[in-house]
């Protein structure tokens, strides 16, 4: 019965933590995005702005560029801006994956209708709806916070902590009845489980592999993009004491 609460655990984090892990290069603070404009947040407010063109204003005031300076702003904030964006939605991609491999799950072991698979699945839902909300905010502009690209896994693991809780003690209790009515309802049970958690574990290493692969070539370019901010700050010397990355 532990392996099934540890495979339940496992299920629930490891498509949230996969796109955040093995990865050294963290982020100091939140990041708004759009097609018109980069903005590194502190406090949600802006620290500088980069704009289209490489305009560049930092606490509110515009910073006087030559055609040079700007063109490499533009690219850099371009840059920034795609790779923010591509690991978002890398992200909203794991979150939802996981409930749809829970809800596979919980269907078959305990029957689409059963109010703690319905409960779980609607907690798992919410937490990745929370999380577009907080990050998507619509007109193709995104908000990256920090704190959830440098730990994504930790970030949902209180989110997740609760559902995992209950679906395990329902699927124990559940099994628990089938032990004393019917032996051979039980073994039955346990194989479909088994079944079903194979699938499950098939879909999750498949898509799993995709989505590691993108949280490997979105690290290695966060890794440039660190490089580029300081090339940048050290031809833009107003942003040394702005740096991202750490």
């Amino acid at each position: 019965m532990k392996k099934l609460a540890l495979v339940l655990g496992v299920l629930l984090l490891s498509a949230t933590s996969v796109v955040a892990e093995e990865c050294s290069v963290k982020i100091q603070q939140d990041l708004r995005l759009s097609n018109q404009a980069l903005a590194v947040l502190e406090d949600k407010q802006a620290l500088y702005e980069i704009r289209q063109h490489g305009y560049l204003s930092i606490g509110g005031e515009p910073v006087k560029l030559s055609s040079s300076q700007r063109a490499m702003a533009e690219q850099y904030a371009g840059d920034l801006a795609a790779m923010a964006a591509r690991w978002i939605i890398a992200a909203t991609e794991a979150l939802e994956l996981t409930s749809r491999g829970m809800e596979t799950v919980l269907s078959e072991a305990l029957g689409p209708d059963d109010p703690v698979s319905v409960k779980a699945i609607e907690a798992l839902e919410q937490a990745r709806s929370r999380f577009e909300q907080r990050s998507i905010l619509g007109d193709g502009a995104y908000l990256l916070h920090a704190t959830d690209y440098n730990d994504l896994g930790e970030s949902m693991e209180d989110e997740l902590e609760d559902v995992g809780s209950q679906v395990t003690s329902a699927l124990l209790t559940e099994i628990g009845k089938t032990i004393r009515s019917d032996e051979l309802s039980f073994k039955q049970k346990l194989e479909a489980f088994g079944a079903s958690m194979r699938r499950v574990g098939e879909e999750i290493g498949y898509a799993g592999k995709i989505l590691e692969d993108t949280s490997v070539e979105l690290c290695l370019g966060m890794g440039e993009l660190r490089r580029a901010e300081r090339k940048l700050q050290k031809e833009i010397p107003q942003l040394e004491d702005y740096s991202l990355f750490r």
